[in-house]
């Protein structure tokens, strides 16, 4: 089974420019190689996303792993689908499809009326020079919210409450760590549910993107130089330019 979008690359598309995901289809080996960083904040967020299944207590998780170590999405939609139908409240890494987008809800609880939470859980404090715009909340985080609480919402499922859980910026561990404390689920509902026609035509675009046989003109902007395809798009760009230039 094939998708062609996941929330990493909605939030991807949306901090730089569609041919972003155009490129995904038709060039991914020309992506900038993951670098030791990235492999670090990769690995520290596995590690908030397993405390995290036990700050929540779930009752399954449906992750499943093919032979290569990389996540079955068909096998964890089908395991969604059991576990939603079964006593399960609170679910890792719950996985829906529709119309070829995917997302897994990093967890989802389930209501006593039958609505449904989305969590989205990072491994980062609030961001307090947004605390009065955003409660706080990176925008981009906001908008894998809302990709998750469109797509939920398009497959009949009721969202009551959208989250993004953060960790704590004032709490200092002691000989244990007390999760109660580390955590901060920040409510972003009314963000996240503005963003909804914002998802709609950005997904619109998109696909029409997508469609295009030829590789899409490049329009460099500011958020040009930390993009994954940076290198692919400039290189026909003489060299010394302004992206040459330092701060």
């Amino acid at each position: 089974m094939r998708f062609f979008f996941s929330k990493t690359k909605f939030v991807s598309v949306c901090n730089t420019c569609n041919k972003y995901a155009w490129l995904d289809k038709n060039h991914p080996d020309d992506k900038n190689p993951i670098d030791e960083y990235t492999e670090v904040l990769f690995e520290n967020g596995h590690k908030v996303g397993d405390l995290a299944k036990e700050y929540f207590k779930i009752d399954v998780d449906v992750a499943v792993l093919d032979e290569n170590g990389k996540p079955n999405l068909s096998s964890m939609l089908e395991e969604t689908k059991k576990a939603l139908s079964s006593d399960a409240r609170v679910i890792a890494e719950a996985s829906f499809e529709y119309d070829g987008l995917f997302c897994s809800v990093d967890i989802l609880v389930k209501n006593d009326d039958g609505s449904y939470d989305i969590n989205e859980v990072k491994s980062s404090k609030r961001d307090l020079e947004n605390q009065k715009k955003r409660a706080g909340v990176k925008e981009k985080y906001i908008i894998d919210a809302a990709y998750q609480q469109y797509i939920l919402e398009r497959l009949g499922y009721k969202i009551n409450n959208v989250y993004v859980v953060l960790l704590s910026d004032n709490y200092v561990r002691g000989k244990t760590l007390d999760l109660e404390q580390y955590f901060i689920p920040v409510p972003v509902t009314t963000f996240t549910t503005a963003l909804q026609t914002m998802v709609k035509d950005k997904l619109t675009d998109v696909a029409a993107v997508l469609d295009e046989e030829n590789e899409p003109t490049s329009v460099f902007n500011a958020n040009c130089k930390n993009c994954d395809y940076f290198a692919f798009c400039s290189r026909n760009i003489p060299s010394p330019s302004v992206f040459d230039i330092y701060e």
